[in-house]
């Protein structure tokens, strides 16, 4: 089931009447009752972007653990500060040529 954004339409008979497959239980009810429980989960185009280059950043370290040896959490932590440092720097770049990313002045 979807619930609609518009709480004023959560009133909706449907979203209110019990559902025979599931015993009577009144599934809208509990949907509704979750709803201001949802994390926010922002849209973006730049997102599937970023996780492709979070996947890099973890095969890069995992790459680097091996290659070096070092499986101390410390120099982990601190190699995975560094690729990430690297990784934000390059989307940066990438936004930051998009017109349509940035507010007009």
């Amino acid at each position: 089931m979807t619930i609609s954004p518009v709480k004023t339409l959560w009133s909706l008979p449907f979203y209110h009447e019990a559902d025979p497959f599931f015993c009577g239980q009144k599934l809208g009810e509990f949907y509704l009752a979750e709803a201001p429980r949802v994390p926010e989960r922002p849209a973006s185009p730049f997102t599937a972007m970023v996780l492709d280059r979070l996947a890099t950043v973890l095969v890069d370290l995992r790459t680097s653990a091996d290659a070096h040896q070092q499986f101390d959490q410390a120099a982990l932590e601190a190699e995975a500060a560094r690729l990430l440092d690297v990784a934000q720097s390059d989307l940066i770049r990438s936004t930051e040529r998009n017109v349509l990313f940035h507010p007009a002045p």
